[in-house]
């Protein structure tokens, strides 16, 4: 029996985190770099090969959320229940704050009065209700995250305008909303909702243990978890039974237009059928890089175990980077992005470089993420381990 050491299966879960880095830098590139003139999973007006970057690029919230889980009951085995609730409360809180500030900032909502609530909200929200419900026994762990991840969609018929006052709560539960402020062009825009992410977490935490011990076991059942996964997503939306709340339909444009369209889900919030394709191609990954020798796993675990550290870092980068492109190119700032900024007449849309920029992004990334990596490791127990 081949049973691994506490330090290759951080590894292992390194790895794919690096992993989910790797195709979210790439969708916030395309946000600053690429630019279209229509939604990239707009059927009638997108390409396949526009099409399909947006689309890889959906498994990076899921993995996220379901490894932080994962990492939580992990650390969970070295400290005490207490120890684990300051963690995740505090690291939570600021994780929420971060997202209201430095990272709102980042992405240039701030400058309008926009407060933008993403994915570091919702894992900030969902770690504080985390230190709670870790008291609970496992088995309820395991209940509520199924309750939340395939139940969700039944609130789908009720929307904030339905709670008046209390429509803002409805929002931070269920229904992305943008709310406004006291002045003019202000306000919060929750864009991801607590209840199916609070799900993933969930679920994460409570598969955790499910990959400790024989390798081998581990291997059949992260493929057996994938396939169910997969094949529940096959069987809902072929008769567009439940679990999303757009219906699949045959395209004009072509059989392959009819494909994107049956795998066409909705993110925000995570559809049941979304959570069940991302989770289940997740986990066959997991299972292919389970496989491969640690040693050839280095690159990605650089990205994999700074996350956060790379999270603050590249949305400044992406965004000050595409100010100067556009200043040089076109000669005024780039805001046709997330503001009410005309393109330039000349502005065409270029996969090529939008993949170019990426790339050079990467490199530049990994050896910051390699040198913060390193002062983690020699700080271990210092302020660090909150970035």
């Amino acid at each position: 029996m081949q049973v691994e050491s506490a330090r290759e299966r951080m590894v292992f879960i390194d790895a794919m985190r690096g992993l989910a880095i790797i195709f979210m830098a790439l969708d916030h590139v395309r946000d600053f770099f690429g630019v279209t003139p229509f939604a990239l999973l707009d059927l009638k007006q997108t390409t396949p090969a526009w099409f399909v970057t947006r689309y890889i690029t959906h498994v990076c919230a899921p993995i996220f959320v379901f490894l932080a889980g994962c990492s939580a009951w992990l650390y969970g085995q070295t400290v005490s229940k207490r120890a684990l609730s300051h963690y995740l409360a505090t690291r939570g809180l600021w994780l929420i704050f971060l997202e209201c500030t430095f990272i709102s900032l980042s992405w240039g909502a701030l400058l309008g009065g926009v407060v933008s609530l993403q994915v570091i909200w919702v894992l900030g929200l969902s770690m504080v209700l985390l230190a709670a419900l870790q008291y609970l026994p496992r088995w309820a762990i395991g209940a509520l995250a199924v309750l939340l991840i395939a139940g969700h969609n039944l609130l789908d018929g009720w929307h904030s305008k339905d709670f008046g006052q209390w429509g803002w709560l409805w929002s931070v539960l269920h229904e992305p909303a943008f709310h406004p402020g006291a002045i003019e062009g202000s306000g919060v825009y929750v864009a991801y909702p607590l209840l199916p992410w609070l799900g993933v977490m969930l679920a994460g935490y409570f598969c955790a243990p499910f990959l400790q011990g024989d390798a081998g076991l581990r291997q059949r059942r992260l493929l057996a978890a994938g396939g169910v996964l997969l094949l529940a997503m096959l069987l809902l939306r072929a008769g567009n039974w439940y679990g999303d709340p757009q219906p699949w339909q045959a395209q004009a444009r072509g059989a392959l237009y009819t494909v994107f369209s049956f795998l066409n889900f909705e993110k925000y919030p995570p559809s049941l059928l979304y959570l069940c394709i991302t989770l289940g191609l997740s986990a066959w990954m997991l299972a292919a890089l389970a496989r491969i020798n640690p040693a050839r796993l280095a690159w990605l675990t650089v990205y994999g175990r700074v996350p956060m550290f790379f999270y603050l870092l590249h949305l400044p980068m992406i965004h000050i980077g595409a100010q100067i492109w556009a200043i040089l190119r076109y000669e005024q700032l780039s805001g046709w992005n997330y503001a009410n900024v005309p393109a330039p007449q000349d502005y065409e849309p270029s996969l090529l470089f939008v993949y170019l920029v990426w790339l050079g992004y990467l490199l530049v990334l990994y050896f910051a993420c390699r040198w913060y990596g390193a002062l983690k490791r020699r700080k271990p127990n210092s302020w660090l381990r909150y970035v």
